[in-house]
């Protein structure tokens, strides 16, 4: 297999790569876990401002597409999509036909030097681990998997309690969701509470809703210490088994993890989330300590496009969660803010990966 490194010529070389690995530098090879790495670097855009980072291309109905074709596509080593989309495909069905694959190389900075689109692929594939070639002597971290019990409140982690959770979640109408308390540790979810706040929002208007946004995926470094962890748990195979023991939807996988703040007078009008993109499940989390239903904000469950359809409504409280499974029926809404504070989610977004 050719080096597949951010920085690869016209040509398919990658002479800063090839360079490191005919020198004379310190180097430890190492097996590490696929989803610790994924975590670690799949949510940072690598391949240039214009293309999304790697954990939402493998997303795009486009990729499916391509590995549906199952057969090698041309790569001209341009920084397009279509080409990125194209190498890992490519190192899909690579790997699908027994084929083995060169060491990742991280750099002596602790950077992933070479093999995003292998990563990727391994990823989709839901490898367990992988080889490592690491120059950084240590720098890189340990790459270690975020425990489900350092994010999850115990009790919620408890199986009874997800028993409880799933068969609601099954039962319900007009189409599967389901409200709960208690999801985080709280001192995690104080804590995400607190970085909230210093984001650097962006405002985001559509013909339905306006509020501000922050996606912590093609994101700049610096978020802070507990928003980080909850990104890299919700992008770890640990996540995504326990949300498909509620929601029986196997192999899913993590395309998005957005923070929310509406502010007095915002709203999110009725709609369904169901697109091309192929979303199975969002999983709503609420950071809004004694938050009155005065104070509007609420997450309301419709029956159709009607307003007068409303089936439930849930307060965004602290630590509570709203997850529903996205279809043509999944109607529901946030109603305007009223009061004077602020008010915090995150959505993290999550479709069924590749059979």
């Amino acid at each position: 297999m050719l080096p597949d490194s951010s920085d690869v010529d016209r040509n398919g070389s990658a002479p800063r790569v090839q360079g490191l690995l005919a020198g004379l530098g310190a180097r430890t090879c190492r097996t590490l876990p696929v989803d610790a790495l994924w975590s670690h670097f799949g949510w940072a855009r690598c391949w240039g401002e214009l293309l999304p980072a790697p954990a939402r291309l493998v997303a795009l109905p486009v990729l499916r597409s391509a590995v549906a074709l199952a057969r090698p596509l041309a790569v001209r080593y341009d920084d397009t999509l279509q080409d990125h989309v194209h190498r890992i495909s490519n190192v899909v069905l690579h790997l699908k036909s027994g084929g083995r694959i060169e060491p990742l190389v991280l750099g002596p900075d602790g950077n992933l030097w070479d093999g995003m689109h292998r990563l990727a692929a391994l990823h989709l594939l839901r490898a367990d681990t992988t080889d490592v070639i690491d120059f950084s002597q240590g720098t890189s971290g340990g790459f270690i998997r975020v425990a489900a019990a350092s994010v999850f409140d115990p009790n919620f982690l408890r199986d009874p309690n997800l028993c409880r959770i799933a068969d609601r979640f099954a039962v319900a109408a007009p189409f599967r969701h389901v409200y709960f308390p208690h999801v985080l540790q709280p001192s995690l979810a104080f804590a995400i509470r607190l970085e909230l706040e210093s984001l650097p929002w962006r405002l985001a208007k559509t013909d339905f809703y306006q509020q501000y946004e922050m996606s912590l995926l093609d994101c700049q470094p610096g978020v802070g210490a507990s928003l980080t962890a909850l990104r890299d748990f919700a992008m770890s195979d640990d996540f995504a088994r326990i949300l498909a023991r509620i929601t029986a939807h196997h192999s899913l996988r993590t395309v998005d993890v957005a923070c929310h703040r509406s502010t007095t007078g915002q709203t999110i009008g009725i709609h369904t989330d169901d697109s091309e993109d192929g979303e199975s499940c969002r999983l709503t989390l609420h950071f809004n300590a004694a938050w009155p239903v005065e104070d509007g904000g609420l997450f309301v469950v419709f029956g159709n496009k009607d307003p007068t359809s409303a089936i439930a409504a849930f307060a965004p409280e602290m630590n509570t969660a709203v997850l529903f499974e996205i279809s043509e029926r999944s109607f529901h809404a946030v109603t305007h803010v009223e009061g004077i504070r602020s008010r915090y989610s995150i959505v993290i977004a999550m479709i069924v990966s590749l059979p």
